[in-house]
């Protein structure tokens, strides 16, 4: 028997608008700090192991924007969990 196992790590919305530790965030949510440091251990897991890591970030385009709004500090990803070079 032959079992093929595809596994990775996919982080989803750990942007700077959601933690209210961001000093320009509009839309802090709570718990972020707490799920971003349990992110952050499941991460360099991934990375030790060489495992796939995908980020995912959803950004506005609309200048009035309420939040993510597109090319801002506030729509990039945390500074605990950015992806690095060969990251998708």
């Amino acid at each position: 028997m032959i079992i093929i196992v595809n596994i990775a790590l996919l982080l989803i919305d750990f942007q700077n608008d959601d933690y209210s530790t961001y000093q320009d965030a509009q839309w802090a949510l709570s718990g972020t700090e707490a799920a971003a440091w349990k992110a952050a251990t499941l991460l360099t897991a991934f990375r030790q192991q060489g495992l796939p890591v995908i980020h995912v970030r959803h950004e506005f385009v609309l200048n009035d924007a309420p939040f993510f709004l597109l090319g801002s500090e506030v729509e990039k990803a945390h500074y605990s969990v950015a992806p690095i070079n060969g990251e998708l």
